[in-house]
């Protein structure tokens, strides 16, 4: 009974030690200084097996709580918690996740470095890809972008968000054709796919649609999006002068 005793206590001494590595001072210190300012130094796992499990389940709680701060739009509390979990225990999908959250605060200096880093450690993960694709995009580096969306879908043909990425490119420079093929076969695999839905409507009105577009504007708000007010009086306007002169040229 007593060596049971001894034997349990060692192991909550363990866990309290390991919960202890971002204890909550330091947590509230690096969210009062803002974003990180490079990308987490990794702290290799201790030979002990049970003393890794218990930071490898601690990291995975970190980064879960990054992702539920990343939802909310609480980018800066994201990139400490993920940055938290890699000191933890580094993963790929830990470093994917550092990156969206730098990227999404502007950081793409060191968004591109996180990512870098994931496909270092797994190269054939095509969300890793697209998000580096997503990166060269904001530098106005279209033609990596572009590689980098390609490399995703070749990786997986299915993979909707490389599709609608590569389409809202060429929609934003004109290349209505590849904009169209590439954005239908995003909502082909996601028919729901909201950006997509209303990247689809703005081609449409773009390319002398309306009535197709209006269609695409009434799915988005039926699934509860809303769409810019401006751009839906366009295609409102656009919709009733087609069918003003179509009503013309039946009474002529």
């Amino acid at each position: 009974m007593k060596e049971y005793f001894m034997r349990t206590l060692s192991i909550i001494c363990v866990l309290f030690l390991a919960a202890g590595c971002v204890n909550s001072k330091n947590q509230k210190q690096m969210l009062e200084e803002g974003p990180l300012q490079s990308i987490p130094s990794e702290t290799p796992l201790p030979k002990d097996p049970q003393r890794s499990a218990v930071m490898q389940e601690r990291a995975r709680i970190i980064n879960q709580q990054g992702m539920q701060a990343f939802d909310k739009r609480d980018y800066m509390r994201a990139v400490n918690l993920f940055g938290d979990a890699i000191r933890l225990h580094p993963t790929a999908d830990y470093y994917c996740n550092l990156g969206r959250a730098y990227y999404f605060i502007g950081e793409n200096n060191l968004a591109e470095q996180s990512l870098a880093k994931a496909n270092e450690m797994q190269p054939n993960n095509p969300i890793i890809l697209r998000n580096l694709g997503d990166v060269y995009r904001q530098w106005g580096d279209n033609e990596e972008a572009i590689n980098y969306y390609h490399a995703a879908i070749k990786i997986n043909p299915d993979f909707a968000p490389a599709h609608y990425e590569l389409g809202n490119l060429f929609l934003k420079n004109g290349m209505f054709d590849q904009a169209e093929w590439r954005i239908n076969r995003a909502l082909q695999l996601q028919p729901r796919f909201d950006k997509a839905l209303l990247a689809r409507a703005i081609l449409y009105y773009r390319t002398n649609r309306p009535e197709q577009s209006w269609g695409d504007i009434q799915k988005l708000e039926n699934y509860g999006f809303v769409v810019d007010k401006d751009f839906k009086a366009k295609v409102v306007a656009a919709v009733q002068k087609d069918r003003s002169d179509a009503l013309g040229r039946i009474r002529d």
